[in-house]
């Protein structure tokens, strides 16, 4: 009884502990890189490190994914957007969109009209490492897939 009860509280606190949530890892990263499950975890990194990070425990906040049905928006890059559902209002928020790289786990934040933010720190850098590992993919790679969304280095 005590071992399935801390086993619940382990499993709480750990959804209440971005980093701890986030830092859980992707997992094995096929050949082709990142699934679409996969690119979601890339995002809540990022989502935890960011000043959005109150919402992504929310359970008034989800996460959308903006391709239709299976396919990518942006071919090679996986497209979704944080909401926030306001109770007191009854207003939605809305972070991002956020386009997350198939092949390299590169994040751009293209919320803002005209401007494209190229999202960096260590924890997502030690990701974007396991995932070029295994596709051998290069960021430069991926200069001509991001002229589609109007982002440059």
């Amino acid at each position: 009884m005590k071992s399935v009860f801390a086993a619940i509280l382990l499993t709480l606190l750990a959804g209440l502990v971005p980093a701890k949530a986030a830092g859980a890892g992707l997992g094995a990263v096929a050949v082709t890189g990142l699934t679409k499950p996969q690119a979601e975890a890339v995002l809540r990194l990022v989502i935890a490190q960011g000043v959005y990070r109150r919402w992504l425990h929310s359970r008034h906040s989800y996460i959308e994914n903006l391709d239709q049905a299976e396919k990518q928006a942006v071919p090679g890059f996986f497209m979704f957007r944080l909401a926030y559902d306001a109770p007191r209002t009854g207003a939605t928020a809305y972070a991002g969109p956020y386009l997350i790289s198939q092949k390299t786990a590169d994040v751009w934040d293209v919320g803002d009209p005209g401007a494209c933010k190229n999202l960096h720190f260590p924890a997502l850098a030690r990701w974007q490492a396991q995932v070029t590992r295994k596709t051998q993919a290069k960021v430069q790679d991926e200069a001509g897939l991001r002229a589609a969304f109007d982002c440059f280095d």
